[in-house]
């Protein structure tokens, strides 16, 4: 059986975020946070992204359920010393765009 995930909305800020991975092949992982800010296709979210967890999904519920709206791009682990971690996610909307 196939079971096909839904892609959402972009999510307003302070949205719960859950982001999906399989880090470092040590098996599923669920990390949580908030939306912090939406801009030019990118979410960025406090919830962390561990190595490995590139390409994974961030959800977000939606229409009372959970909803693909992103997939895990980069993380910064220090911006000038000031920013201690920011993950970013490529929004489904941008990636929609890119794939025509």
């Amino acid at each position: 059986d196939l079971y096909f995930i839904a892609v959402g909305e972009m999510p307003p800020r302070d949205s719960y975020a859950y982001v999906v991975g399989y880090p470092m092949g040590v098996g599923e992982f669920v990390t949580m946070g908030l939306v912090q800010l939406v801009k030019d296709g990118v979410i960025f979210t406090s919830a962390p992204v561990i190595f490995g967890n590139s390409g994974g999904g961030l959800f977000v519920f939606q229409d009372g359920r959970y909803v693909l709206v992103g997939i895990a791009s980069f993380v910064l682990n220090s911006y000038r010393g000031v920013v201690p971690h920011v993950n970013g996610f490529v929004a489904t909307d941008k990636i929609k765009e890119f794939l025509g």
